[in-house]
């Protein structure tokens, strides 16, 4: 019995796996010695980042209430495109002092920092569900003010 409620309780691994690999996959476009390689490592990436976006969206429904599904889902695609911009304008600042294959491999950073931001969030979730956590709710609410004020 306890073993099953682990199992429903345990985030699938599709996502962190997939920023992970998406991350790994991408930066390794600036060791490729031909199209070819460029070709298989960026759609093999795209294949791992159409595997992480489903288990995002059903991960981020199961966090916030329905009345707020809207709202949620607005705000992680407002972040993804700001984050799409911004990535971009670094990117220019990186191939402007470095070069475009340092520029790519640099890249694998901020994908390896969301794989571990999306683990961290897991665990505080997890312990936040076992009591065992003083981190903030998923209501945005700080632990121990009451809800009248």
């Amino acid at each position: 019995m306890t073993e099953q409620r682990e199992d429903q309780d345990r985030e699938p691994p599709t996502p962190r796996s997939g920023y992970t690999a998406t991350a790994v996959l991408s930066s390794l476009i600036g060791t490729a010695g031909n199209v070819v390689t460029v070709g298989l490592l960026r759609g093999v990436a795209w294949a791992a980042r159409g595997l992480r976006v489903p288990a995002r969206n059903a991960l981020l429904a199961d966090v916030v209430p329905a009345s707020t599904y809207g709202r949620a889902y607005g705000f992680e695609r407002t972040m993804d495109n700001l984050g799409a911009i911004v990535g971009s304008l670094f990117t220019l600042g990186l191939v402007a002092v470095f070069s475009v294959r340092a520029a790519i491999l640099i890249s694998v950073i901020p994908g390896l920092l969301a794989a571990l931001a999306k683990l961290l969030r897991s665990l505080t979730v997890k312990l936040a569900a076992s009591g065992e956590s003083n981190w903030p709710s998923m209501s945005g609410r700080p632990r121990g003010i009451p809800t009248g004020h």
